[in-house]
């Protein structure tokens, strides 16, 4: 259908229908214009001339004008033609740009293609170089493995050999060596955690009831005794559920410090009286400092520790009586202070014997690794309640700022750690506070005169650090 659309049609006449007149061709395009033009077309020369000719070929071969007529297309549908035919060509010269540009594409896809087929291959030889080099190394790295553990054994072999050599050479020149020797941290760390556990059992068990508790007299005495803290505070805070808490802590650690540190209670009584009486023989507290000599009280306190290890290992080899004197130390005290906070607690004497064993066994492991370390550790409350809080060497149990300059402290719930000296035995005139003692106080100015007996106390020992 297209293509006879496209192409115009030609009528051949055969020399036998026309005889000797030759051949005509008619296309569509001139039969068309003819047909147009009407009679202005007639009487055309060109017409006239071939009228003749064709009227007798229609004579003669009537089947051809019929096969013109069934083949002549309408008039009206050949302008619809000529457009189709206009669009068919703009459609197959935009196909063939179109080709073009996708055989462009195709040639760059190919392009890119083999590049990175090249580019594969460029990089499966450097990963087989890698990997061949990796190999390499991984078998130098073997070997350097195997050498470095031969060393580590030579090096082992020679380090055992000079530890056995120093300790001979140690032990030939000083007869006198300290063992035991702890690390600052580790000794402010068990002191810590003693801090809390008293802590926790005083927030644990004391009462908190509105309607207020019995204090009898010898009660009542004994607190005194141990705080040292005026009627009037002491009422306060027994008439305060929330600060009761506060009281047996402050009661706990007076006690211990009275009772437990620096008495070597974790030997027999009759050993530990005679330590006392030694220690405070020996210790210089007593004295200025400048009446001190130094390479003295240095080897004071070696021959204090040595003693005391010497102490120590001797009641290891007596465990059973040891053993026995540590339970009935543990009772008779857990007891004693169980009566004497039954007034301010909210449970049982019985049931106050368990936790108070616990914190005495602690207080003593604590005094025990005190009392081996050649520097002097010690707890220290103020002498005198109330006192100026210092900042240096105190810290506040309430979180919060109170206005003013001087705060007056009005309850020691929790010692000062105090360090005199190193493990060497030097430097005993300077005091370094390790844990700050933990108070509870109140805004009230004083005269400038007054302060923390605590404070004069560190002044008398020499120069003070903080840490």
């Amino acid at each position: 259908m297209v293509e006879s659309q496209q192409q115009p049609t030609i009528i051949q006449r055969s020399p036998a229908s026309i005889g000797t007149e030759g051949s005509v061709a008619i296309t569509i395009d001139e039969y068309i214009k003819n047909s147009e033009t009407g009679s202005s077309t007639r009487g055309s020369p060109a017409l006239s001339l071939v009228s003749g000719p064709l009227e007798g070929a229609q004579q003669a071969s009537p089947g051809l004008e019929e096969h013109a007529r069934r083949e002549k297309p309408p008039l009206s549908g050949f302008a619809s033609i000529s457009s189709e035919v206009e669009h068919r060509n703009l459609q197959y010269a935009q196909l063939q740009q179109e080709l073009t540009a996708e055989r462009d594409k195709l040639s760059q896809l190919q392009d890119t293609n083999q590049w990175l087929k090249d580019k594969i291959l460029e990089w499966r030889k450097k990963c087989s170089q890698v990997e061949n080099k990796l190999e390499d190394e991984t078998r130098q790295h073997d070997q350097t493995n195997r050498i470095l553990e031969r060393k580590k054994r030579d090096a082992s072999h020679w380090h055992r050999l000079l530890q056995d050599a120093n300790r001979e050479m140690e032990s030939a020149a000083n007869n006198q060596q300290i063992y035991h020797q702890l690390e600052d941290s580790e000794i402010t760390a068990q002191a810590k955690r003693l801090r809390v556990d008293i802590r926790d059992f005083a927030l644990r068990y004391a009462e908190t009831n509105e309607s207020g508790i019995h204090v009898s007299p010898a009660s009542y005495s004994i607190l005194e005794k141990y705080l040292q803290v005026p009627t009037n505070i002491l009422n306060n805070y027994l008439d305060s559920p929330s600060s009761r808490s506060s009281i047996i802590r402050a009661f706990l650690w007076a006690y211990l410090h009275d009772k437990v540190f620096r008495q070597f209670r974790w030997v027999p009584e009759d050993v530990g009286q005679g330590m006392r009486s030694l220690c405070d023989f020996i210790e210089p507290s007593a004295r200025e400092p400048s009446e001190l000599n130094e390479e003295v009280e240095r080897r004071r306190k070696m021959w204090r520790a040595h003693t005391i290890s010497l102490v120590l290992e001797m009641r290891n080899r007596s465990t059973n009586v040891m053993h026995d004197n540590h339970l009935e130390f543990l009772s008779e005290k857990a007891e004693i202070l169980a009566s004497f906070l039954s007034p301010l607690v909210s449970c049982s004497t019985r049931e106050l014997m368990g936790p108070l064993s616990r914190l005495l066994e602690e207080s003593l492991a604590l005094d025990q690794v005190f009392s081996q370390q050649v520097a002097r550790w010690t707890w220290h409350l103020p002498s005198d309640i109330p006192c100026v809080f210092d900042d240096a060497t105190m810290d506040r149990s309430e979180h919060k700022d109170l206005e003013g300059n001087n705060h007056e402290v009005q309850l020691a719930m929790a010692p000062a750690l105090m360090k005199q000296g190193t493990s060497s035995g030097d430097e005993f005139l300077i005091n370094e506070v390790h844990v700050k003692m933990e108070v509870e106080i109140k805004y009230k100015p004083l005269s400038q005169s007054s302060g923390s007996g605590f404070r004069q106390y560190i002044k008398t020992l020499g120069k003070k650090h903080t840490k």
